[in-house]
């Protein structure tokens, strides 16, 4: 600053002396006031300096706190006795100890209650199993550490009865199971009891719908099973199913418990972040991004994307705190912990607005965060995975209220074929996750094809054929299609509709076959048992117990449906698509192939296929088909086809090994897997979370 005042001293001085030439003595009164007006200003120049330097820092201070986020305690999958003597076991133990405070589980590991007490799993922000007295299980899947939407959960009932309340997720990678000897419960999202009793199994359902045995129970029924596993009664639940009720009431709890923690997760996240404009916040956090790296940088990046969801609903800027979310990932992957905790928002967010309860976001709004997570996870699979719930929830309205407008049965119908022949012909899909899609369009149909009872299915054929030609009749019969359209209300079924599915399979593959009758009051029901099925022209395959069809030749191959009734005889049809065998011969072999190094850092996610070898040198993907074990679970876990890694207090190895058998010969192959430590900052390996066994990332 003096450097800047010098040359205007100088300039102010030449002026003087032009000014006052003739009159020297007024000059330097002049000169001294000049030189006090420049030693003030500098002084004041250095003062307002000092006073901007203050505020700048103050201001870079702030700039860099709004990137500094606070840690939030992760979820883990552990138990906890509620009341009463609880024991418990590791997988590799044979003694029971006792609970005595919350406990970490993981797959292998093992629960039992006394006489009078109770204890429960909690799923981390998936949901909880409550134990009842004399009550045991293991969980037979359940990985260490990781509560992520891909992970499967599966508990083995030994005795006694469990409950559990699992929050409505829709990936199609997750799930749960709860399997005594003869009867294994599917879900993906509901709240439902089972009881292993000596004279066979029972499962009470209070929301949604359970695939036991095969076998759908529904919201509101208690199904029974014999010790075979077969189906012995569905009945209504009623105020006398007292453990149905009792548990109805916890899972509410649970729930608004839930819903309260969330909330209090997301304040803890918002620091500072909503006071500051989302320009200045984004800008904090990419300039912290810039002096990480590795999983560090992708933990904060996930941590940033949370807080950014906290704040859309504690600011108007929703859309904008969204794509902010969304643009920190910007193509990378993003971990189950994200992915999990949004979706938990959102259910039970939707679960409170069903019940009554005010909500801070609008349905609008939710619709919107489903999409995001959908987005990150996998752009067509995701896309898929929405088309299923739509088609899902206007099966909903159809069956239990009322359905928008132009949605009935065969409608419905035609959408879940164009949806099983989409994600058949993807490209991009990996082959486990085309076969739960698949089952679950055939689950859609099987609900449309025993759900419908009652409701007021209006008129019409698809407007494109069911199937690549089914349930719309063959062209020779067009004069008894009209016929059907305006048949007199003495026909007991107006519409007929063939489904086969799936519609597209290989030579010696099954199909299963189901007959669908609308009738004029708009019911539904299945005729296989009344029906005679064909093949056009015969020879091309065969037909089993007039429910599976099975191809003996590939190419387009037509199934007849007929049907009698008052009216005379009608013929459906429905068109398969069969393809040549896979040509394979001499099975000589098993191999692995890694798509990255084997050895990982801690945390880590190595994906695999495995491939059995034929003498005929040809190679087939047998990765869900193969059996998978590994030699330490504390290093390592397996999932179905990938492997993750855990944390060791030192570079450790382990081997992960598949089992695959045909044609009666069995084959083995190995991996080693090598695992790095990654000490957490701070700390090295004696830092908090860096401890044997515990991942820092989860995946």
């Amino acid at each position: 600053m003096y450097q800047f005042l010098k040359p205007l001293a100088s300039i102010t001085e030449a002026f003087l002396l032009l000014e006052h030439r003739g009159n020297i003595a007024m000059i330097w009164p002049m000169m001294e006031q000049k030189n006090f007006w420049i030693q003030n200003k500098k002084k004041g120049q250095i003062l307002l300096l000092i006073i901007g330097a203050i505020l700048l820092l103050f201001g870079l201070n702030w700039f860099w706190s709004l990137g500094a986020v606070a840690s939030v305690e992760r979820k883990f999958i552990r138990v906890e006795a509620v009341e009463g003597h609880v024991e418990w076991k590791r997988a590799n133990e044979s003694e029971w100890r006792e609970l005595t405070a919350t406990t970490e589980v993981s797959t292998g590991d093992s629960v039992r209650t006394d006489a009078s007490a109770r204890a429960q799993i909690l799923w981390g922000d998936r949901g909880v199993t409550r134990l009842d007295p004399a009550t045991e299980i293991v969980l037979d899947e359940a990985p260490k550490g990781n509560t992520i939407d891909t992970a499967f959960l599966r508990v083995r009932l030994e005795s006694g009865r469990v409950w559990s309340r699992m929050l409505k997720m829709i990936d199609i990678n997750e799930g749960m199971q709860v399997q005594t000897n003869n009867v294994v419960a599917t879900i993906r999202g509901t709240s439902f009891g089972v009881a292993k009793e000596e004279d066979g199994s029972k499962i009470a359902i209070t929301d949604s719908v359970v695939d036991a045995a095969l076998t759908l129970v529904r919201e509101g029924q208690w199904g029974t099973f014999d010790k075979d596993g077969k189906l012995v009664e569905v009945r209504q639940l009623t105020d006398a199913d007292a453990w149905a009720g009792e548990n109805r009431t916890l899972d509410r709890a649970f729930d608004d418990a839930k819903l309260h923690e969330l909330e209090t997760r997301f304040q803890q996240r918002i620091s500072g972040g909503a006071q500051a404009p989302i320009w200045i916040l984004q800008l904090s956090e990419q300039l912290h991004l810039s002096f990480l790296a590795g999983d560090k940088k992708e933990a904060r990046r996930e941590t940033y994307a949370l807080r950014h969801l906290a704040l859309s609903s504690e600011s108007n800027s929703f859309d904008a705190q969204l794509k902010a979310a969304e643009n920190l990932f910007a193509g990378k992957s993003v971990s189950g912990e994200f992915q999990n905790e949004l979706h938990a928002w959102i259910a039970l967010s939707l679960s409170a607005r069903d019940a009554g309860q005010n909500i801070k976001l609008s349905s609008d709004q939710l619709v919107s965060l489903e999409g995001l997570r959908l987005r990150l996870a996998n752009s067509e699979e995701g896309a898929f995975t929405i088309k299923a719930v739509e088609l899902d929830e206007k099966i909903d309205q159809l069956l239990y209220g009322t359905p928008p407008e132009g949605v009935t049965a065969g409608t419905l119908l035609a959408s879940i074929a164009d949806f099983v022949d989409q994600v058949k012909r993807s490209s991009s899909l990996q082959p486990k996750s085309v076969e739960q899609l698949v089952r679950r369009a055939e689950a859609m149909g099987y609900r449309l094809g025993f759900e419908g009872f009652g409701k007021d299915i209006s008129s019409d054929t698809p407007e494109k054929p069911f199937e690549e030609g089914a349930p719309a009749t063959d062209i020779q019969n067009q004069d008894e299609n009209a016929a059907q359209a305006t048949s007199s209300t003495s026909r007991i079924y107006r519409q007929l509709s063939l489904f086969a599915s799936p519609s597209r399979v290989s030579v010696g593959d099954e199909v299963r076959l189901t007959l669908y009758g609308i009738t004029v009051a708009g019911t539904t029901a299945v005729l296989n048992e009344n029906a005679t099925f064909g093949i056009v022209p015969p020879g091309e395959g065969k037909i089993v117990s007039n429910t599976t069809f099975i191809p003996s030749v590939p190419g387009q191959i037509k199934i007849s449906a007929t049907y009698e009734d008052p009216e005379g005889m009608r013929t459906v049809f429905a068109t398969v698509q069969v393809e040549k065998p896979v040509a394979v011969s001499g099975y000589s072999g098993l191999t692995f192939v890694f798509q990255t190094d084997l050895t990982a850092p801690c945390g880590a996610k190595l994906p695999f296929k495995i491939k059995a070898l034929y003498k005929n040198g040809t190679q087939k993907d047998v990765t869900l088909q193969a059996s998978k074990s590994v030699s330490d679970p504390n290093l390592i876990y397996v999932q179905s086809d990938s492997v993750v890694t855990y944390c060791p207090a030192q570079q450790s190895s382990a081997e992960v090994y598949a089992t695959y058998m045909e044609d009666g010969i069995r084959q083995t192959t190995q991996a080693t897997i090598t695992v790095v430590p990654d000490p957490a900052p701070g700390g090295g390996a004696n830092a908090p979370g860096a401890a044997a066994g515990m991942p820092l990332l989860l995946y």
